[in-house]
């Protein structure tokens, strides 16, 4: 399905995307049409979430940060027309499609920002689509009403219910354990950054997330029931960030100081060079003459620098530093 996506991105004209209702209506008739509802492999994804009263945009940020694969739909009872022409005709009906959304404009906006990651396949979007017909003459002049049926039936599709960031029902037997919690977890360096750099650095960053991921479950599942454990996950969150931070400093001081050394060592080496012979340079180059500017002492501090780097991005922590500091 992603190449398909992907196609669909790389086709649909600009104008179009550049408007977010028009867009929202291209992306669910392109899900309808080509039938991609039922291409998708839905135990593929180990989270599928049906969002009453949250915005799309926060519900994947949140959920991101616990599931690797994400399927989101809306449960909007209001009814949206995605056409209001009848010039349709099939078998003797015209119809018209409607959506369970009440807000296309948010939809479209919320596809603009989520390409990458809808092209990449870790999120997917799947519409709830009613067809109504409608009786009609042999010019597919409307007549009066004939029923509806869905379209897009998703009964059967693993889910959770979320409304107010609570969880409500579930006819799944995925692990629930972690997408209250997370839904309610103060962290507001998520919503800082916007939603298309997000996903930016969601992809560019996945052993960071992965590592993140798995520090968040691990947490999750400690949980003693108590009202104050996601306000002490919040404090230790703040914590590590400020160690990353304090280590990003070191790393920076450190890096510095490469420089100077690495440009000592050079120079030094050059001057030599004028009155003496390569061989000589080279030693002064090594620090091998005794002197502490060669490169034994700009390895040294290399090999320091790296070590400080590395226990920065060790820190379960420093995918959200990242963003932070995006």
């Amino acid at each position: 399905m992603n190449d398909r996506v992907k196609n669909f991105f790389y086709d649909i004209d600009n104008a179009i995307y550049n408007n977010p209702t028009e867009l929202a209506k291209e992306f669910i008739m392109f899900m309808v049409n080509n039938q991609e509802y039922e291409k998708i492999d839905y135990q593929d994804y180990n989270t599928s979430i049906l969002s009453d009263d949250i915005s799309l945009d926060y519900v994947t940020r949140m959920s991101l940060l616990v599931s690797n694969k994400l399927l989101l739909t809306n449960n909007s009872q209001c009814k949206t027309k995605i056409y209001t022409d009848l010039n349709h005709v099939d078998d003797g009906y015209a119809y018209r499609y409607y959506t369970k959304n009440n807000d296309l404009y948010a939809l479209g906006s919320w596809i603009q920002k989520s390409r990458s990651l809808l092209i990449d396949g870790r999120i997917s979007y799947v519409p709830q689509v009613k067809k109504a017909l409608y009786d009609c003459d042999e010019l597919g002049n409307y007549l009066y009403g004939a029923g509806s049926y869905e379209i897009i039936n998703l009964e059967d599709v693993p889910k959770y219910v979320v409304a107010s960031k609570k969880l409500i029902t579930t006819t799944t037997n995925l692990d629930t354990r972690y997408i209250e919690p997370v839904l309610n977890l103060e962290m507001p360096v998520i919503n800082e950054v916007n939603l298309e750099n997000f996903a930016n650095i969601v992809l560019e960053n996945s052993e960071a997330l992965d590592r993140f991921q798995n520090y968040l479950k691990l947490s999750f599942l400690d949980f003693s029931d108590k009202p104050n454990d996601l306000d002490k996950l919040s404090l230790d969150i703040q914590r590590q960030l400020r160690d990353i931070q304090h280590l990003y400093k070191k790393t920076i001081n450190k890096y510095k100081i490469n420089m100077a050394i690495s440009s000592i060592a050079t120079i030094t080496a050059t001057l030599f060079c004028i009155k003496a012979n390569v061989n000589e340079a080279i030693k002064i180059a090594m620090g091998l003459s005794g002197a502490q500017c060669g490169l034994v002492p700009f390895l040294k501090s290399n090999l320091e620098y790296f070590t400080l780097k590395d226990n920065m991005m060790d820190n379960n922590c420093y995918f959200l530093w990242v963003l932070k500091n995006n």
